[in-house]
């Protein structure tokens, strides 16, 4: 089985949509029941039942999707699995488990880093600093101007 994650980071609440790929290449049987995932609740059904028997088939590949919203870091776990008794006890599992990392909130306005844009950006190209500055110096000086003839 394979799980993949879209995406696997971000800010809070962070969307997130898994897409689970199912091949059932192992010889063992028919499996008839879909994966469960800790933090998805059910999946839906994408694509794979080749026959219309809604049981993965030896050589069939099944797809299923979910989304979910994380508003923490999570460690999520997919489980699908089967056991069988005849001729022997026998299990096959499979567990991936896939991290969603929120990312931290600092200095972010709608996902701008302020800190960057004033740094690297605003001050990068800083010839429309001096006129303002100027500006706002001239205010300040005739203000106090003002202030003292009165």
């Amino acid at each position: 089985m394979t799980v993949v994650a879209i995406p696997t980071s971000g800010y809070s609440p962070l969307h997130v949509t898994f897409h689970y790929t199912f091949v059932n290449n192992i010889g063992f049987g028919d499996f008839d029941y879909p994966p469960s995932h800790s933090d998805c609740g059910a999946l839906t059904y994408v694509s794979g039942d080749a026959n219309g028997d809604a049981k993965l088939n030896e050589g069939e590949t099944w797809k299923w999707t979910c989304s979910t919203v994380f508003t923490e870091t999570t460690t999520t776990r997919i489980s699908y699995g089967k056991c069988i008794q005849e001729p022997q006890f026998l299990c096959v599992d499979f567990f991936p488990e896939i991290t969603i990392t929120i990312l931290p909130v600092g200095g972010e306005i709608l996902g701008i880093d302020l800190t960057s844009l004033f740094v690297a950006g605003a001050f990068a190209n800083s010839g429309w600093l001096i006129p303002i500055a100027g500006v706002a110096a001239a205010g300040i000086v005739g203000f106090a101007i003002r202030k003292r003839i009165k």
